[in-house]
Parts: C-alpha cells; sequence; structure tokens
C-alpha cells in the first residue's frame, strides 16, 4: 500500500504539478485511511468495498469532524482511487459510489436599524 501511495504522490508533483501544499494534505488524509484500513485487517486496496467505506465514514462522523473536512478527505481518496484505478493497481473505485455530504447552509449577514442609520449617516 505504500508503494502505491509513494508513486502517487510522485505522479501528483511532476505530473500534475500540485503544490507542496496540496501533496502533503493529500499524503496526510491517504495515510489515515490507510491506517484505518490496516486497523480493520485490509492489506489491500483491492480489499475495499462499498459496505468498509460507509463503515470509515460513520468512523469520520464520530469523530465529530464538520462535513466540509469529510468531504475534503473524499475528494482526496477519490482521486486517489482514479489513479490507481488508471494504473490498474484496483479493479474499481468504491469511492464512486460516495456522494459528497451536504454543506449547512450559512445565514446571511444583516445590519439592524439603529446600524443602518449610522452607516447612512457616516456616508453623508
Amino acid at each position: 500500500m505504500d508503494k502505491q501511495l509513494n508513486e502517487y504522490l510522485e505522479y501528483l508533483k511532476y505530473q500534475k504539478n500540485y503544490s507542496d501544499l496540496t501533496i502533503t494534505s493529500y499524503k496526510r488524509e491517504i495515510t489515515e485511511f490507510m491506517d484505518y484500513c490496516k486497523k480493520e485487517g485490509f492489506e489491500s486496496f483491492n480489499e475495499i468495498k462499498y459496505p468498509f467505506l460507509r463503515g470509515y465514514l460513520m468512523n469520520l462522523h464520530e469523530r465529530n469532524l464538520t462535513n466540509t473536512t469529510i468531504n475534503h478527505k473524499l475528494t482526496s481518496l477519490r482521486a486517489f482511487y482514479k489513479y490507481l484505478t488508471k494504473q490498474e493497481l484496483v479493479l474499481d473505485n468504491p469511492f464512486l459510489l460516495i456522494e459528497s455530504l451536504k454543506k449547512p447552509k450559512r445565514n446571511p449577514d444583516y445590519l439592524y436599524e439603529d446600524e443602518m442609520l449610522a452607516f447612512l449617516d457616516s456616508i453623508a
């Protein structure tokens, strides 16, 4: 598993020209996933299937990670599995079955009436 990760990181650096910061982020997230896989007894990326990924997502939720953080991890892992599929190192990409999580909508900022009046007075 480590060999495929190192080859992928070299691919990102030399062929895709990703920044060092992006590569570091991808490495951290993929290594974290690999550690989880090894802890669960998986030794190959080919062994990873959709039900296992559901368990991984539950683990991320139990750690109280935000949807944005989980989506970032999913993006890194999807791209990695896409690479593994292109290199014919895995038979299929189970991450294609996992949808990104919805981000909570942010309420718009607004001014109170007295703040609006003070603002209008300041430009008059």
